[in-house]
């Protein structure tokens, strides 16, 4: 009945479950993929642990971006859950096998989860440990669709705070029980991920107010003051309910959106100094406007000239875009500065984030190097340091109450 490694195929759990395969494992559970005998569908099973403290006081509300809870019980003196099975992908391989996603998508996908938490809060519940392992994207045909795994467990009073630290609001991590503002907070980390393709910053004092604009100039200034409440450090200057805040992301995840850039009275001027890492990008959204308006109406400024007009009158309207651009050399800069010197000769800039010794937010490495001759419009890479490797690399943390760790899709 028991293997190695668990479960053997073929053992009935519940007079009900029929094991198929191992699908996962931490901590606190084992996860099979299952047959209901009694209905013919495939299932998760989660088998908790041998005292593995997880008891249901309140079930998950059913909601499409939920994972709906089937039944629970108990088996040879272990709980068990049933779940349904969802054929997804976790979020932290779906962002590695997709790359960073352009706004509209990441905004989509945030919503769902935002909408799924709403749920969960009305039911009187919380999550705890939003992270990307714990969401699900489902690929349709309407586009991929979101579940929330892992509902309910932080819910109960009287059991063990789940958490992972990198994805932890900063209360939580001082001791406090999870809040539908913890929630809120694991949101907002989620969605500056998906933002920028980076990790959050291994540093607790990294992690809050974070302005996904600084790393990605394509987010617009709403949605970077968005991320930023979300992860306020203050769990009462956090959005109070996730249902107008999946809206507004659903607003930005429109195809059509076109939010606006407040140009304001002042001069835009880049800045010349250099600013403290994590200080926000404000230039960048419009000047990036500005280039692609130039690169667009520059190559067409003579075929919009009347018949017989000289063509030395487009270039004064228009000045015709350089063949090519010199590549300058940002290494050692802030982010924030260096996407705006790229973005500013009118190339893309793209982030990537490493280990390094050299301080936070510093750039480490360009791609391709300085004084590289490019065309206009062409993207380059900015490896930026998020400082040296954490003493513990594993994100998989149960923070109090009792041994064990939680991975992957199980607990």
């Amino acid at each position: 009945m028991v293997g190695e490694t668990g479960l053997r195929p073929g053992t009935v759990v519940g007079d009900r479950y029929l094991v198929r395969h191992k699908a996962g494992e931490g901590g606190l559970a084992e996860v099979y993929l299952a047959e209901d005998l009694a209905s013919g569908r495939q299932v998760a099973l989660k088998l908790g642990r041998q005292g593995a403290p997880f008891q249901r006081t309140l079930s998950p509300p059913a909601h499409p971006n939920l994972a709906q809870l089937l039944d629970s019980g108990r088996w040879a003196g272990r709980p068990y859950e049933v779940f349904e099975w969802v054929e997804g992908t976790d979020l932290d391989t779906y962002l590695q096998v997709h790359g960073p996603l352009d706004v509209p998508t990441a905004c989509r996908l945030a919503a769902q989860v935002a909408a799924g938490l709403a749920a969960l809060h009305e039911a009187g519940l919380v999550h705890g440990d939003v992270k990307p392992r714990n969401v699900l994207v489902i690929s349709r045909a309407e586009g991929p669709n979101v579940k929330l795994i892992d509902v309910g467990p932080n819910s109960d009073p009287g059991g063990p705070v789940l958490a992972t630290p990198l994805y932890a609001a900063p209360e939580v991590l001082a001791g406090s029980r999870p809040t539908p503002a913890a929630d809120a907070y694991g949101l907002g980390i989620l969605l500056f991920e998906l933002l920028t393709g980076l990790r959050p910053p291994p540093e607790p004092e990294h992690r809050t107010g974070l302005r996904p604009a600084d790393w990605n100039p394509a987010v617009p200034p709403g949605l970077d003051r968005l991320v930023a409440r979300l992860t306020a450090s203050d769990p009462a200057d956090r959005p109070p309910k996730l249902q107008g805040v999946g809206e507004l992301l659903g607003a930005y995840g429109s195809p059509n959106a076109t939010p606006t850039v407040p140009l304001g009275s002042a001069t835009v001027r880049l800045r010349r100094g250099r600013p403290a890492p994590g200080s926000r990008l404000k230039t960048a959204p419009l000047v990036a406007l500005l280039v692609a308006l130039a690169l667009l109406v520059a190559p067409r400024a003579a075929e919009l000239l009347p018949a017989g007009e000289p063509a030395g009158q487009a270039v004064r309207a228009a000045p015709a875009v350089p063949e090519t651009v010199r590549v300058p050399a940002v290494v050692n800069l802030p982010v924030g500065q260096a996407v705006e010197v790229m973005v500013a000769v009118g190339l893309r800039p793209a982030t990537r984030q490493a280990y390094s010794s050299q301080g936070f937010g510093l750039v480490v490495w360009q791609d391709p190097p300085a004084g590289t001759e490019l065309a206009p419009g062409t993207s380059i890479t900015l490896t930026v340091s998020i400082g040296p490797p954490p003493v513990q690399a594993d994100d998989n943390h149960r923070r109090d109450r009792g041994p064990g760790k939680k991975r992957g899709r199980d607990d």
